[in-house]
């Protein structure tokens, strides 16, 4: 099964990033994220200062051959870890 990993993330969203997984329509495929702050908070530094400038970051893009521009994609979520 494919895995894209955290390492791929963003901090904006546009059409200049290029797609780092290239899936079929209907494969399964597996997506690691970041939390909101980027990973900044933990179990030993929960009164972190969180990295304002780099919050939400995405993972991706994801490009699902196939897909159009303007198509709606539905996306089923089979665990989160």
């Amino acid at each position: 099964m494919k895995r894209l990993t955290r390492d791929h993330i963003h901090h904006t969203f546009s059409p200049s990033h290029v797609p780092t997984l290239f899936v079929q329509q209907n494969e399964n495929f597996v997506v690691e994220t970041l939390d909101c702050f980027g990973g900044a908070i933990t179990p030993d530094n929960p009164l972190a200062d969180p990295p304002y400038r780099t919050l939400n970051p995405v993972t991706g893009p994801i490009y699902i051959e196939g897909a159009h521009v303007g198509d709606v994609l539905a996306v089923t979520m089979h665990d989160i870890i």
